[in-house]
């Protein structure tokens, strides 16, 4: 059943976030041609079209995540939660489903704003940032790091890391609606508050990583040793953080699935 669910919610949110995507891509197409052309070469015409650039990024990133806290909110918490809920699936299957729907996106996310920064960097350059954004160079990134032994091992795990980073940032957005809608009132200021605080709680938490990888030898390690001992210090960090990531993952998700499923109030 949760496939089915996923991909009913991957045509659900396809029908907008694509679109805003591509909005992003023409748009770093135009200002790339425009600053290219030299019609920025004023400081005023410069400064205003980096600005509208970024105001237009921001702006398409603040709609794709509206998308996606609507489709949690409505189709879960809000009336149609009397529908979602009659189907033959319990509530950690209707979580799930929207947490990877929008890991998906936020990922797709990330590969578009990486184009249309190439995008930009290669009209400002009249081409000669090919290298950057061409096929050809990320081969020669992939090839580089494989060639050092680990180095396979390590591009792995990056990708794990990537996928549980954009899926633990969207169950973090759920669960604190979850715990927001707990309120009797004022629920959007409550998912807010939610929000606020798992991120103080998370910084507390982390603060003692962050000073372990400033103060340690694993710095020493990375910078100034041999490729092999460079690359199994890499492979241990990047362990590590996919062992944190994936522990606030599991700890949200079961925060958001057990308000669903304990807690919910659809009135």
């Amino acid at each position: 059943m949760l496939g089915k669910l996923l991909k009913y919610e991957l045509i659900a949110t396809g029908r907008r976030i694509p679109l805003l995507y591509g909005v992003l891509l023409a748009v770093s197409l135009l200002f790339g041609i425009i600053i290219g052309s030299g019609a920025s070469d004023n400081i005023v015409v410069g400064r205003i079209t980096t600005l509208l650039y970024v105001m237009a990024a921001v702006t398409l990133g603040l709609l794709t995540l509206i998308v996606l806290i609507q489709r949690f909110y409505k189709n879960l918490l809000g009336n149609e939660g009397y529908l979602m809920f009659t189907l033959p699936a319990g509530p950690g299957a209707h979580v799930a489903s929207k947490i990877i729907s929008a890991a998906i996106w936020i990922f797709l996310a990330g590969i578009t704003g990486l184009m249309a920064l190439s995008i930009m960097l290669y009209f400002i350059s009249h081409g000669e940032a090919y290298w950057f954004w061409s096929w050809g160079g990320i081969g020669d990134m992939f090839r580089t790091v494989t060639s050092v032994p680990g180095g396979v091992l390590l591009i792995i795990e990056i990708i794990v890391l990537v996928i549980l980073v954009c899926a633990e940032a969207a169950t973090k957005v759920y669960a604190a609606i979850a715990i927001g809608h707990q309120w009797s009132g004022h629920r959007a200021l409550g998912a807010v508050l939610a929000y606020v605080g798992i991120s103080i709680i998370e910084s507390i938490v982390a603060t003692p990583l962050q000073n372990l990888f400033d103060d340690n030898e694993l710095t020493y390690v990375l910078y100034s040793t041999t490729a092999s001992e460079a690359m199994h210090a890499a492979q241990t960090f990047v362990l590590a953080l996919i062992a944190l990531v994936g522990a606030l993952l599991a700890i949200y998700w079961f925060v958001t699935w057990i308000l669903v499923k304990k807690r919910l109030n659809l009135q």
